[in-house]
């Protein structure tokens, strides 16, 4: 160590009883633990070389050993992390979709759909999140690379009055003996994904919001797999739950999300009952990549307070995206498309999205085709009067094929169909000698024990959901009412939706739910989800005598106000002004609690079933079909199919049908 003459020790120690030197210098060191090696190294050195300050090189001793020991007892984490190997120059998967040319290899448009965190940390004991370095990095990286370019995150669930913090990260990286001494594990799954949106519990939401985008993101991620075959390929998926929602996962969540790769495992996250479910029982749990999906995010300068001030923390603040996201396009199916583009409009990413559903499941069940035949001869056995068959020998069921299955959808709470059981025998009684049945489905009463023919074992609520909608060659039902799990149908496929009675126009007033959820211009919000995809998807007007609310109340005469008790009724002035019926009145005031479109329950008249069989199925009730084409059986002609659907009262949004030039392709029949 070089020498210095005492005029430079006393100038040393004036520096540090007249400046703070001592204090800066000690924090100094602190903030050299989380940078480099070379940087404290070098501060030691130089300070040292021209002072032999002793309180210097008692503070430089120190710190540098508690460096040492730290990047001792850090060596042993890295040792159990998955974390790809130095000789490993790949680049990690762009889960944000910030890459140069903002699309995917796959040659569409993908914005940015997810955030990052590496290398992160969460403890049971202390409730909370921290940082730590990753393989081959030393302490100092920590500063370097993950404070500050890894973000402070805090989540947030907006309610109707205040903002309310559910998640904090912390950018202090903690180091390897405090990380040891907390029993961390680092989970050997690399990518773990958190998946949120708003009504995540409402099937078609889910869809929308969830799967429909991971199924774009993760056919990029297995791109990248197979052309970076060092990087970990593991993905585990979880499904964040807020406490005020439902917090189970159901088994149609688990239905489409195995239809994603490496979808077959989705675990449930409820909000602050962190962290995510692992494999380990440790006290600690720490993950390489953790990806939150499905998240409005925005970026704020963090306030904190750091050794050394450092402008470029940030804090990513998340909270569930409420609108629709993830639009792969902007000209692309989705539901703020303008309502003229979707007549003329060619994007197949429903169609992907159902097929990829279907063929990953059958992959992972290759015999499925066997239950599927055995599940059509039980609900056609099961929809016949017992002594049909014995009687009737024109009805030996030789070929399942040959028989059309129809599935009335039932709700158990709200928008229940409480016809359905006479709208059942009438549809039995009516068609089942040409070999048309109706059955009723309710995913909530699966699984009902039926035995796989390839196993001998009970299907799951999960495999039963799929072999029933492969089963059916038809699916009729309110908005809402398991329509979503119409995608699986087979091809050729047809998908009813009610649409419910809103009379907006008639009454000269707004009524909630009018406008979109019986819009005939355009696809209705679930009606997206067959748009130029292989099953014809169609829609049916419910009337005034669907409601059974206020069945003797006169339309015509008007109601006199001057009559009411209490005149502050849910009528506001404009309406008494402008006189209105006594059943307005009556649905308005009376029973609008029962009255509003999503919890109404309906009735369905009896010749719907009527109308459907001649508009769809006539080929097979008809001595002689006028619109079968005959070039491909069993494909309809546009135009004649077309009026056919507009004279029974149906709004064909896509039908395959056969053009006059011969293509067949989906087409479009919108009302004005």
């Amino acid at each position: 160590m070089k020498k210095t003459d005492g005029k430079n020790q006393e100038n040393v120690r004036e520096h540090i009883a007249t400046s703070n030197g001592l204090k800066n210098t000690m924090r100094y060191f602190k903030s050299s633990l989380h940078s480099t090696p070379a940087r404290a190294s070098s501060f030691i050195n130089e300070t040292i070389s021209n002072s032999e300050h002793e309180t210097l090189v008692t503070i430089a001793s120190h710190y540098e050993q508690r460096f040492a020991r730290k990047a001792e007892d850090f060596t042993s984490i890295e040792s159990r992390s998955p974390i790809a190997s130095p000789e490993d120059k790949s680049e990690p998967f762009d889960w944000e979709g910030r890459s140069d040319t903002g699309s995917s290899p796959l040659g569409y448009d993908r914005p940015k759909i997810c955030h990052v965190a590496e290398n992160i940390c969460r403890t049971s004991r202390h409730k909370f999140w921290f940082y730590f370095g990753g393989e081959n990095e030393d302490l100092a990286s920590i500063h370097g690379i993950h404070y500050p370019k890894q973000p402070l995150i805090t989540y947030i669930k907006r309610g109707r009055s205040m903002a309310r913090r559910n998640m904090g990260v912390s950018s202090f990286a903690k180091n390897a003996t405090w990380i040891n001494e907390q029993q961390c594990v680092i989970s050997p799954i690399e990518n773990h994904v958190v998946l949120s949106a708003d009504h995540a519990q409402m099937m078609g939401e889910y869809v929308q919001r969830i799967i429909m985008p991971m199924h774009h993101l993760m056919q990029d991620y297995v791109s990248y797999s197979k052309a970076n075959t060092s990087q970990s390929k593991e993905v585990q998926f979880y499904l964040y739950f807020h406490q005020n929602e439902g917090q189970q996962i159901l088994p149609s969540h688990h239905l489409y999300m195995n239809g994603l790769p490496f979808g077959d495992n989705l675990r449930s996250w409820v909000e602050e009952v962190d962290p995510p479910p692992s494999i380990h029982s440790s006290a600690c749990q720490c993950y390489s990549r953790l990806v939150f999906c499905g998240y409005n995010g925005f970026s704020r300068p963090a306030k904190m307070n750091y050794a050394i001030p450092n402008d470029d923390v940030t804090e990513l603040v998340l909270s569930p995206d409420s609108s629709v996201p993830f639009n792969l396009s902007k000209h692309c199916a989705h539901y703020f498309m303008p309502t003229d583009a979707w007549k003329y409009d060619n994007c197949t990413v429903w169609q992907d999205l159902r097929l990829s559903i279907i063929q990953m499941y059958e992959r992972r069940k290759p015999d499925v085709h066997k239950d599927i035949a055995a599940y059509r001869m039980k609900l056609i056995l099961d929809s016949l009067p017992r002594h049909t068959l014995a009687t009737q020998s024109s009805l030996r069921i030789d070929d399942v094929n040959d028989w059309k299955i129809i599935a009335l959808s039932q709700r158990r709470r709200g928008r229940v169909w409480l016809n359905i059981n006479e709208t059942l025998s009438h549809c039995n009684d009516k068609y089942h000698s040409f070999r048309i049945v109706c059955i009723v489905v309710d995913v909530e009463s699966l699984p009902t024990q039926f035995v796989s023919a390839s196993n001998n074992q009970p299907l799951s609520a999960i495999d039963e959901q799929f072999v029933l909608y492969r089963s059916i060659d038809a699916l009729i039902g309110i908005h809402g009412s398991q329509l979503t799990q119409g995608i699986l149908m087979p091809s050729n496929s047809i998908l009813v939706e009610l649409l419910p009675w809103l009379p907006s126009k008639e009454w000269g007033i707004k009524i909630r739910g009018d406008g979109w959820t019986n819009q005939k211009n355009r696809p209705t919000p679930i009606g997206i989800m067959w748009h130029n995809t292989d099953i014809n998807e169609a829609g049916f007007d419910l009337t005034r005598e669907s409601v059974p609310l206020c069945q003797n109340v006169s339309e015509h005469q008007m109601h006199d106000f001057s009559q009411d008790k209490n005149s502050n009724k849910e009528i506001n002035n404009t309406q008494k002004n402008g006189r209105i019926s006594e059943l307005q009145y009556c649905l308005q005031t009376t029973h609008i609690n029962k009255f509003k479109w999503d919890v109404r329950n309906f009735t369905v008249g009896l010749n719907m079933i009527e109308k459907f069989v001649d508009t769809f199925f006539h080929f097979l009730v008809d001595a002689v079909s006028e619109t079968s084409s005959d070039l491909i059986p069993g494909v309809p002609y546009c135009n004649e199919w077309r009026e056919r659907g507009k004279s029974n009262g149906f709004t064909l949004y896509n039908l395959i049908c056969m053009s006059k030039n011969g293509t067949v392709s989906a087409h479009h029949f919108y009302h004005s």
